[in-house]
């Protein structure tokens, strides 16, 4: 299959699960035929939200669920690959159970404000743990906390209303640390007149 668009879901692990998928529907022809166009307009019509999900606005929002090590690496590599003038702004919450800290120290290098958030479900963490493991992570990492600016803040809702109204042209907010945090914050953004 020549001639085939980049899948619309971005970053180079996607080009990954294209090709597998690419590969099933090979050997899966003759009882499932899916002619050549078929593929295109799949390829170039897949979506699937929370997953780098840009939201263009004044300010674009990235929606990620990246709620771990991998997912912080790609994460990194995506907003790495995106042209940003400005800060990144960065709306997180996450479960206790997850490395906060890894985390915070791969994503350290792309994220210039930290807006940490409880996130009030079972098993989720306080906005005062999270700001400690964030810190520590960002330590661990050797990265200079100067300049880095961390704010806490009660919920995921509570913290995008704050990078929202902390942002500038040319700056982006990316929302990461759960599917409950972007949940929240899909939410957030339904509810609000513009974005």
């Amino acid at each position: 299959m020549d001639a085939l668009p980049y899948p619309a879901l971005r970053g180079e692990v996607q080009l990954l699960n294209a090709s597998a998928v690419l590969m099933v529907l090979s050997l899966l022809q003759e009882r499932l035929p899916v002619s050549l166009e078929q593929v295109r307009t799949g390829l170039q019509e897949v979506c699937l939200a929370g997953r780098f999900q840009v939201i263009h606005c004044a300010v674009p929002v990235v929606l990620d669920v990246t709620h771990n090590a991998d997912g912080a690496r790609i994460l990194s590599q995506n907003l790495g690959a995106q042209t940003c003038t400005g800060k990144t702004l960065a709306v997180v919450s996450m479960l206790q159970d997850k490395d906060m800290q890894q985390v915070s120290a791969i994503l350290g290098e792309q994220i210039d404000h930290w807006y940490v958030a409880g996130l009030d479900v079972a098993r989720g963490c306080d906005a005062i743990m999270l700001a400690t493991q964030v810190r520590a992570g960002l330590e661990r990492s050797h990265k200079n906390l100067d300049g880095i600016e961390l704010t806490e803040c009660h919920g995921a809702r509570d913290a995008y209303g704050q990078a929202i109204e902390d942002a500038q042209i040319g700056e982006r907010i990316v929302v990461f640390g759960s599917f409950y945090t972007v949940a929240e914050v899909m939410r957030a953004m339904d509810n609000a007149i513009s974005c």
